[in-house]
């Protein structure tokens, strides 16, 4: 992944962390959709239920319940009775089948889930209608989560961090890839002789475009390198991080002298 990528993944790292990390005392529990939970929950779905005897991965909790996903809450909650009996807790260890902890944890969240009209609404807007970007943020950010439980701070200052070190450290490679090219440069043009390179010098000097004939060949290449010279040493007040709030600061400077003088 390149820098960009990187800062761009962390970027929408933060975002969503902010999104999702306001207090629950400001707003009803029921009002902040957890779609971590479901996106997890639907992959945990798809595994277990591919386990069974059956052998067929459910997409959906409906499919789960056994329920059309235009039932309504009466004929959810009649099917989940149904299926809580099937898959009570206590016939985890009894049943020794097809009854695992994970399908009993499955149909308890399923119920839950289906049976409150506003988590269900929830879930019917994220099978039908969320877009793709949705449920690859979430997933990326929910396996951040769950492996490096990366809090809204830590996103911050890691981000942050990485909006000064990726510039810098892009300025210094790029001046020693430069270096690098000058030296390489000088090394062919020694090894020419003044004579040829003389010669050379004049043929570029005579072209009306030098920077092809350096393109299409290593020794015009090196006079052209060579002639621009020791590579300036990167300075870190020019990279984009500092050079934004100076640019804005004498782009407003020189909107309010240009209104002053107009007075």
């Amino acid at each position: 992944m390149n820098s960009f990528g990187l800062i761009l993944s962390l970027l929408s790292l933060c975002f969503v962390q902010l999104a999702s990390s306001s207090s629950s005392k400001e707003r009803k529990k029921d009002d902040e959709p957890n779609y971590y939970e479901m996106y997890e929950m639907m992959d945990l779905l798809r595994a277990e239920t591919g386990k069974t005897a059956q052998g067929k991965k459910l997409e959906n909790f409906y499919e789960l319940v056994g329920v059309k996903t235009s039932a309504s809450q009466d004929e959810i909650s009649k099917a989940f009775r149904k299926l809580s009996m099937r898959y009570h807790p206590d016939k985890v260890k009894a049943d020794g089948g097809d009854v695992t902890e994970e399908l009993v944890k499955l149909v308890q969240y399923a119920g839950r889930l289906l049976k409150d009209e506003t988590t269900r609404k929830q879930y019917d807007w994220l099978l039908n209608d969320a877009p793709a970007w949705h449920r690859q943020t979430f997933r990326y950010v929910g396996n951040i989560r769950k492996s490096g439980k990366v809090t809204l701070k830590q996103s911050i200052i890691l981000f942050a961090c990485l909006a000064v070190l990726l510039p810098l450290v892009g300025q210094w490679v790029g001046w020693a890839t430069a270096l690098y090219n000058y030296m390489t440069a000088r090394k062919i043009v020694r090894e020419m002789g003044d004579k040829e390179a003389k010669r050379l010098k004049k043929k570029l000097s005579a072209s009306n475009e030098p920077g092809m004939l350096a393109m299409n060949n290593d020794d015009y290449w090196a006079i052209v390198v060579e002639q621009i010279g020791w590579p300036e040493v990167p300075r870190p007040w020019h990279i984009w991080l500092f050079r934004l709030p100076l640019f804005a600061v004498s782009s407003i400077a020189t909107l309010i002298g240009s209104k002053n003088k107009k007075e």
